[in-house]
């Protein structure tokens, strides 16, 4: 993330750098370029999508999902993690929404097979194999992983331990507290879900901080973490936070 325009290598901690590390050189050798969205020029080439600066977007399907779920898999084992943070989870719905607002009018393949796909095909595609995806990922990583999802909203998986909400999204109180309550319904123990801390400008520090502490007097399992990449920095006195 260091390497998107306005966001410097030393923002925020002294040993971090720029480029490719061990855990991207890894991705870019296992994840072909046809596993990504790539869109018909027309002159007959192709260019991959980023969604975010230096990073490919893909929709799920079987064989990236297995291929992903592998070596996310050995990766956190390897290296003895806790668990990961799927940065983009989301429901089918709000999925749905950033991709037809995304692609419409362009050309894409979004299943690796060198064809055209429509805005259609691609949402099916996401919605079938999304969930395997991180099905897959459970069954490798085992029931003792954290596994938290940005979700920007309500999700209720069985799968994740819980949602990482940004704080920015609630100005109405009830959606968040909703989707939190509901996730630690049915998800994998031991629950934990996370407000990011983010986009001061959008929310004033001062009422993320009060929303937080709230919604925490109500649910123990609720931390707060500051978004250092944001810039916002925001760290509240009232709160429990995580160590991310």
């Amino acid at each position: 993330m260091g390497d998107a325009a306005g966001k410097g290598c030393n923002c925020c901690y002294p040993s971090y750098t720029c480029g490719p590390g061990l855990f991207q050189e890894g991705i870019q050798s296992m994840f072909p370029v046809s596993y990504a969205v790539n869109v018909f020029q027309k002159n007959g080439s192709k260019n991959t999508i980023c969604g975010y600066p230096g990073l490919a977007s893909y929709v799920h399907f079987q064989a990236s999902s297995d291929a992903m779920a592998h070596y996310l898999a050995s990766y956190i084992l390897s290296y003895g993690y806790d668990g990961i943070y799927l940065d983009g989870y989301i429901r089918d719905t709000l999925w749905e929404k950033m991709f037809t607002q995304r692609m419409a009018g362009l050309t894409f393949d979004s299943d690796g097979d060198g064809q055209p796909d429509t805005i259609a095909d691609a949402i099916n595609q996401y919605s079938t194999w999304a969930p395997y995806f991180v099905y897959r990922l459970r069954s490798l990583l085992g029931p003792d992983k954290i596994i938290l999802a940005n979700s920007a909203g309500e999700l209720s998986s069985p799968l994740i331990n819980g949602l990482t909400i940004e704080m920015e999204s609630c100005v109405d109180f009830k959606p968040c507290y909703n989707a939190l309550v509901a996730q630690e319904a049915v998800g994998a123990q031991p629950a934990m879900s996370v407000m990011w801390l983010t986009h001061s400008e959008s929310m004033p520090p001062e009422q993320q901080c009060e929303r937080v502490a709230q919604i925490q007097k109500q649910l123990d399992w609720v931390y707060a973490g500051t978004d250092f990449f944001d810039r916002s920095h925001i760290v509240c006195n009232n709160s429990r936070v995580t160590d991310f």
